[in-house]
Protein backbone atom coordinates (compact mmCIF):
# COMPACT_ATOMS: atom_id res chain seq x y z
CA UNK A 1 0.00 0.00 0.00
CA UNK A 2 1.62 3.21 -0.87
CA UNK A 3 1.74 6.31 1.81
CA UNK A 4 -1.35 8.38 1.51
CA UNK A 5 -3.18 5.06 0.37
CA UNK A 6 -4.98 4.62 3.69
CA UNK A 7 -4.16 4.11 7.12
CA UNK A 8 -5.30 1.24 9.61
CA UNK A 9 -6.15 2.45 13.50
CA UNK A 10 -5.74 0.06 16.09
CA UNK A 11 -7.85 0.62 18.95
CA UNK A 12 -7.08 -1.17 21.80
CA UNK A 13 -7.01 -1.09 25.62
CA UNK A 14 -3.44 -0.38 27.44
CA UNK A 15 -3.66 -3.44 29.19
CA UNK A 16 -3.94 -5.47 26.07
CA UNK A 17 -0.85 -3.61 24.21
CA UNK A 18 1.15 -6.38 23.24
CA UNK A 19 -2.01 -7.77 21.39
CA UNK A 20 -2.44 -4.14 19.62
CA UNK A 21 1.35 -4.77 18.59
CA UNK A 22 0.74 -7.94 17.30
CA UNK A 23 -1.56 -6.48 15.14
CA UNK A 24 0.58 -3.64 14.09
CA UNK A 25 3.39 -6.00 13.42
CA UNK A 26 1.74 -8.15 11.31
CA UNK A 27 0.18 -5.54 9.26
CA UNK A 28 3.33 -3.65 8.60
CA UNK A 29 5.03 -6.97 7.57
CA UNK A 30 2.34 -6.60 4.47
CA UNK A 31 3.05 -2.86 3.59
CA UNK A 32 -0.33 -1.81 5.83
CA UNK A 33 0.48 1.40 7.40
CA UNK A 34 -1.26 1.33 11.00
CA UNK A 35 -1.66 3.76 13.85
CA UNK A 36 -0.65 2.99 17.52
CA UNK A 37 -1.13 5.54 20.04
CA UNK A 38 2.07 4.25 22.49
CA UNK A 39 4.26 5.22 19.70
CA UNK A 40 2.27 8.12 17.72
CA UNK A 41 1.53 10.09 20.89
CA UNK A 42 4.52 12.23 22.27
CA UNK A 43 4.92 13.41 25.70
CA UNK A 44 3.11 17.16 25.93
CA UNK A 45 0.50 15.99 23.15
CA UNK A 46 -2.92 16.44 23.75
CA UNK A 47 -4.63 12.89 23.54
CA UNK A 48 -8.27 13.42 21.93
CA UNK A 49 -6.47 15.71 19.34
CA UNK A 50 -3.63 13.46 18.26
CA UNK A 51 -6.47 10.63 18.47
CA UNK A 52 -9.30 12.39 16.74
CA UNK A 53 -6.65 13.65 13.76
CA UNK A 54 -5.56 9.94 13.31
CA UNK A 55 -9.19 8.74 12.83
CA UNK A 56 -9.93 11.58 10.36
CA UNK A 57 -7.26 10.00 8.19
CA UNK A 58 -7.69 6.21 8.74
CA UNK A 59 -9.33 4.47 6.32
CA UNK A 60 -10.20 1.54 8.67
CA UNK A 61 -10.12 0.71 12.65
CA UNK A 62 -9.51 -2.11 13.92
CA UNK A 63 -10.72 -2.86 17.27
CA UNK A 64 -8.79 -5.42 19.99
CA UNK A 65 -11.51 -6.66 21.45
CA UNK A 66 -11.24 -7.99 25.46
CA UNK A 67 -13.43 -7.67 28.47
CA UNK A 68 -11.12 -4.79 29.15
CA UNK A 69 -11.67 -3.02 26.08
CA UNK A 70 -15.21 -3.16 25.70
CA UNK A 71 -15.14 -1.65 29.18
CA UNK A 72 -13.12 1.19 28.15
CA UNK A 73 -14.38 4.81 27.95
CA UNK A 74 -11.63 5.34 25.62
CA UNK A 75 -11.86 2.49 23.04
CA UNK A 76 -15.81 3.08 23.19
CA UNK A 77 -15.13 6.91 21.92
CA UNK A 78 -12.86 5.93 19.22
CA UNK A 79 -14.60 3.37 17.19
CA UNK A 80 -18.24 5.41 17.81
CA UNK A 81 -16.08 8.33 16.24
CA UNK A 82 -14.79 6.44 13.49
CA UNK A 83 -18.25 4.95 12.34
CA UNK A 84 -19.57 8.51 12.78
CA UNK A 85 -17.11 9.50 10.27
CA UNK A 86 -18.16 6.37 7.79
CA UNK A 87 -14.66 4.73 8.46
CA UNK A 88 -15.11 0.69 8.29
CA UNK A 89 -14.80 -0.83 11.83
CA UNK A 90 -13.20 -4.37 11.94
CA UNK A 91 -14.13 -5.67 15.70
CA UNK A 92 -11.35 -8.53 16.46
CA UNK A 93 -12.24 -10.56 19.20
CA UNK A 94 -9.75 -12.52 21.67
CA UNK A 95 -11.90 -13.82 23.98
CA UNK A 96 -14.56 -16.43 23.84
CA UNK A 97 -17.79 -15.51 24.64
CA UNK A 98 -17.08 -12.20 24.44
CA UNK A 99 -20.65 -9.87 24.48
CA UNK A 100 -20.08 -6.25 22.33
CA UNK A 101 -21.82 -3.54 22.83
CA UNK A 102 -25.01 -3.12 20.55
CA UNK A 103 -23.95 -0.96 17.64
CA UNK A 104 -20.46 -2.97 17.69
CA UNK A 105 -21.91 -6.59 17.63
CA UNK A 106 -23.96 -5.71 14.50
CA UNK A 107 -20.59 -5.48 12.58
CA UNK A 108 -18.77 -8.30 10.68
CA UNK A 109 -15.77 -9.50 13.12
CA UNK A 110 -12.99 -11.61 12.96
CA UNK A 111 -12.10 -14.13 15.78
CA UNK A 112 -8.49 -14.55 16.80
CA UNK A 113 -9.17 -16.40 20.02
CA UNK A 114 -7.67 -19.61 18.71
CA UNK A 115 -4.04 -18.35 18.72
CA UNK A 116 -3.19 -20.75 15.76
CA UNK A 117 -5.59 -20.38 13.83
CA UNK A 118 -5.78 -16.74 13.55
CA UNK A 119 -7.28 -15.14 10.33
CA UNK A 120 -4.68 -12.83 9.24
CA UNK A 121 -5.14 -12.94 5.68
CA UNK A 122 -8.77 -12.07 5.76
CA UNK A 123 -7.87 -9.12 8.25
CA UNK A 124 -5.35 -7.97 5.65
CA UNK A 125 -7.32 -7.99 3.08
CA UNK A 126 -9.93 -6.28 4.72
CA UNK A 127 -7.20 -3.77 5.29
CA UNK A 128 -6.12 -3.32 1.88
CA UNK A 129 -9.38 -3.41 0.12
CA UNK A 130 -10.28 0.14 2.74
CA UNK A 131 -6.91 2.02 1.29
CA UNK A 132 -7.79 1.70 -1.87
CA UNK A 133 -11.60 1.60 -2.28
CA UNK A 134 -12.83 4.88 -3.72
CA UNK A 135 -14.60 6.04 -0.69
CA UNK A 136 -15.20 9.84 0.53
CA UNK A 137 -15.94 9.71 4.18
CA UNK A 138 -16.44 12.27 6.41
CA UNK A 139 -13.12 12.05 7.59
CA UNK A 140 -11.54 12.54 4.15
CA UNK A 141 -13.69 15.59 3.53
CA UNK A 142 -12.83 17.46 6.66
CA UNK A 143 -9.36 17.10 5.44
CA UNK A 144 -9.95 18.42 2.29
CA UNK A 145 -11.21 21.81 4.33
CA UNK A 146 -15.26 20.54 3.76
CA UNK A 147 -16.54 21.91 6.93
CA UNK A 148 -20.91 21.82 6.05
CA UNK A 149 -22.51 20.69 3.60
CA UNK A 150 -26.59 21.80 3.17
CA UNK A 151 -29.34 22.22 0.88
CA UNK A 152 -32.13 24.33 -0.17
CA UNK A 153 -32.92 27.91 -0.16
CA UNK A 154 -33.94 28.27 3.95
CA UNK A 155 -30.22 27.50 4.56
CA UNK A 156 -28.40 28.85 1.86
CA UNK A 157 -30.13 32.28 2.62
CA UNK A 158 -29.12 32.04 6.73
CA UNK A 159 -25.67 32.97 4.83
CA UNK A 160 -26.70 36.33 4.41
CA UNK A 161 -24.34 39.04 3.03
CA UNK A 162 -24.04 41.09 6.29
CA UNK A 163 -23.77 38.46 8.07
CA UNK A 164 -20.28 37.73 6.33
CA UNK A 165 -18.98 40.91 5.66
CA UNK A 166 -19.33 41.50 9.61
CA UNK A 167 -16.99 38.34 9.76
CA UNK A 168 -14.17 40.02 7.42
CA UNK A 169 -11.19 40.74 9.14
CA UNK A 170 -10.18 44.17 8.81
CA UNK A 171 -7.08 45.01 6.44
CA UNK A 172 -7.75 41.55 4.15
CA UNK A 173 -8.86 40.54 0.94
CA UNK A 174 -12.76 39.54 -0.08
CA UNK A 175 -13.40 37.85 -3.44
CA UNK A 176 -16.79 37.36 -4.57
CA UNK A 177 -17.64 35.75 -7.79
CA UNK A 178 -21.30 35.10 -9.23
CA UNK A 179 -23.97 35.45 -11.99
CA UNK A 180 -25.47 38.62 -11.46
CA UNK A 181 -24.28 39.19 -7.75
CA UNK A 182 -27.77 40.67 -6.67
CA UNK A 183 -27.99 40.02 -3.38
CA UNK A 184 -24.42 41.43 -2.84
CA UNK A 185 -25.73 44.90 -4.89
CA UNK A 186 -28.80 45.07 -2.56
CA UNK A 187 -26.15 45.61 0.40
CA UNK A 188 -24.28 48.09 -1.40
CA UNK A 189 -23.73 50.44 1.66
CA UNK A 190 -22.87 47.56 3.99
CA UNK A 191 -19.83 46.89 1.44
CA UNK A 192 -18.89 50.60 1.23
CA UNK A 193 -18.80 50.61 4.82
CA UNK A 194 -16.74 47.35 5.08
CA UNK A 195 -14.39 49.06 2.37
CA UNK A 196 -14.06 52.20 3.83
CA UNK A 197 -14.34 51.63 7.88
CA UNK A 198 -12.24 48.19 7.66
CA UNK A 199 -10.05 48.78 4.77
CA UNK A 200 -10.98 45.45 3.31
CA UNK A 201 -9.57 45.25 -0.64
CA UNK A 202 -13.09 43.39 -2.12
CA UNK A 203 -12.99 42.37 -5.68
CA UNK A 204 -16.52 41.44 -7.09
CA UNK A 205 -16.98 39.42 -10.29
CA UNK A 206 -20.40 39.06 -12.40
CA UNK A 207 -21.30 38.20 -15.90
CA UNK A 208 -20.91 41.44 -18.25
CA UNK A 209 -24.02 42.88 -18.34
CA UNK A 210 -23.48 43.43 -22.08
CA UNK A 211 -24.24 40.19 -22.87
CA UNK A 212 -27.59 38.96 -24.00
CA UNK A 213 -29.36 37.23 -21.23
CA UNK A 214 -30.54 34.41 -23.42
CA UNK A 215 -26.59 33.88 -23.92
CA UNK A 216 -25.88 33.23 -20.69
CA UNK A 217 -28.95 32.24 -18.65
CA UNK A 218 -30.07 29.05 -18.20
CA UNK A 219 -33.95 29.13 -17.82
CA UNK A 220 -35.13 28.69 -14.04
CA UNK A 221 -38.14 28.96 -11.75
CA UNK A 222 -37.17 32.21 -10.32
CA UNK A 223 -37.24 35.52 -11.48
CA UNK A 224 -34.83 36.88 -14.48
CA UNK A 225 -31.73 38.25 -13.20
CA UNK A 226 -31.25 42.04 -13.95
CA UNK A 227 -27.46 42.38 -13.99
CA UNK A 228 -26.97 46.05 -15.36
CA UNK A 229 -29.03 47.39 -11.88
CA UNK A 230 -26.42 45.42 -10.07
CA UNK A 231 -23.58 47.14 -11.41
CA UNK A 232 -25.17 50.63 -11.46
CA UNK A 233 -25.26 49.68 -7.57
CA UNK A 234 -21.38 48.65 -6.98
CA UNK A 235 -20.76 52.32 -8.93
CA UNK A 236 -22.28 53.85 -6.01
CA UNK A 237 -18.59 52.71 -3.82
CA UNK A 238 -16.39 54.08 -3.14
CA UNK A 239 -13.13 54.11 -0.76
CA UNK A 240 -12.74 57.39 1.30
CA UNK A 241 -9.46 59.35 1.00
CA UNK A 242 -6.55 57.57 3.13
CA UNK A 243 -8.18 54.27 3.70
CA UNK A 244 -6.79 51.32 3.23
CA UNK A 245 -9.78 49.97 1.33
CA UNK A 246 -10.36 49.24 -2.38
CA UNK A 247 -13.44 47.94 -4.42
CA UNK A 248 -13.12 46.88 -7.69
CA UNK A 249 -15.33 44.79 -10.10
CA UNK A 250 -14.68 42.55 -13.16
CA UNK A 251 -16.81 41.55 -15.92
CA UNK A 252 -17.07 38.10 -16.80
CA UNK A 253 -17.30 36.35 -20.47
CA UNK A 254 -19.75 33.99 -19.68
CA UNK A 255 -21.90 32.60 -16.43
CA UNK A 256 -20.00 30.52 -13.79
CA UNK A 257 -21.25 27.10 -12.89
CA UNK A 258 -21.40 28.47 -9.03
CA UNK A 259 -20.77 31.20 -6.73
CA UNK A 260 -17.95 31.76 -4.20
CA UNK A 261 -17.12 33.58 -1.88
CA UNK A 262 -13.66 33.95 -0.41
CA UNK A 263 -12.55 35.69 2.95
CA UNK A 264 -10.34 36.06 6.32
CA UNK A 265 -12.23 35.85 9.22
CA UNK A 266 -11.37 35.04 13.22
CA UNK A 267 -10.54 31.22 12.68
CA UNK A 268 -8.52 32.11 9.46
CA UNK A 269 -9.66 31.57 5.69
CA UNK A 270 -12.75 30.79 4.96
CA UNK A 271 -14.97 29.78 1.76
CA UNK A 272 -18.91 29.75 0.98
CA UNK A 273 -19.23 27.79 -2.49
CA UNK A 274 -23.12 27.35 -3.85
CA UNK A 275 -24.00 25.24 -7.01
CA UNK A 276 -26.84 25.27 -9.50
CA UNK A 277 -26.92 28.54 -10.44
CA UNK A 278 -29.51 27.94 -13.30
CA UNK A 279 -31.66 25.17 -10.68
CA UNK A 280 -34.51 26.23 -8.40
CA UNK A 281 -33.74 27.65 -4.96
CA UNK A 282 -34.65 24.57 -3.73
CA UNK A 283 -32.59 22.46 -5.64
CA UNK A 284 -29.17 24.36 -4.75
CA UNK A 285 -26.86 23.40 -2.37
CA UNK A 286 -23.61 24.96 -0.80
CA UNK A 287 -20.36 23.87 1.14
CA UNK A 288 -18.51 25.93 3.45
CA UNK A 289 -15.09 25.03 3.49
CA UNK A 290 -11.78 25.83 5.36
CA UNK A 291 -8.41 25.52 4.93
CA UNK A 292 -7.75 21.79 4.88
CA UNK A 293 -4.59 19.96 4.37
CA UNK A 294 -1.96 21.25 2.31
CA UNK A 295 -4.62 24.19 1.78
CA UNK A 296 -6.61 21.92 0.18
CA UNK A 297 -9.87 22.93 -1.53
CA UNK A 298 -10.48 26.31 -1.12
CA UNK A 299 -6.78 27.11 -1.73
CA UNK A 300 -7.21 25.58 -5.26
CA UNK A 301 -11.27 26.97 -5.95
CA UNK A 302 -9.42 30.95 -4.59
CA UNK A 303 -6.49 30.24 -6.89
CA UNK A 304 -8.52 29.43 -9.93
CA UNK A 305 -10.65 32.65 -9.26
CA UNK A 306 -7.56 34.86 -8.47
CA UNK A 307 -5.98 34.26 -11.56
CA UNK A 308 -9.16 34.84 -13.91
CA UNK A 309 -8.80 37.96 -12.26
CA UNK A 310 -5.57 38.45 -12.86
CA UNK A 311 -6.13 38.15 -16.82
CA UNK A 312 -8.54 41.28 -17.15
CA UNK A 313 -8.93 44.43 -16.62
CA UNK A 314 -11.38 45.84 -13.62
CA UNK A 315 -14.19 47.83 -15.10
CA UNK A 316 -14.92 49.64 -11.71
CA UNK A 317 -11.95 50.73 -9.30
CA UNK A 318 -12.47 52.58 -6.40
CA UNK A 319 -8.76 53.13 -6.48
CA UNK A 320 -8.63 55.25 -9.80
CA UNK A 321 -9.95 55.34 -12.89
CA UNK A 322 -10.94 51.91 -14.50
CA UNK A 323 -9.04 50.76 -17.13
CA UNK A 324 -11.58 50.68 -19.28
CA UNK A 325 -12.51 54.12 -19.03
CA UNK A 326 -8.88 55.03 -19.17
Amino acid sequence: MAAGDGLVFISYARADEDLARSLRDRLSQAGVSSFLDTGEIRAGDEWRRVVTSALDRASLVVVVCTGRSVASVEVTFEWAYAMALGVPVVPVLYEPGLTLPGTLASLDRLSFVDPAHRPWDRLIVRAVEAGWKDRISLGRLRRLGVERIFTGRTNIARQGVRDLLDRVLPQTELLVVGRSLESWAREFQAIQDCVTHKGVRARFALVDPALAPDGWMVPADYAHLDVGAAVEKFRKISSAPGSDGSFEVYFLPNAPTFSFVHLHDAAGAYGFLEFGASLSFAERFAIELRSGDGDGLLRSVFKVHDAMLHTRPPVISSTGPSRGEQ
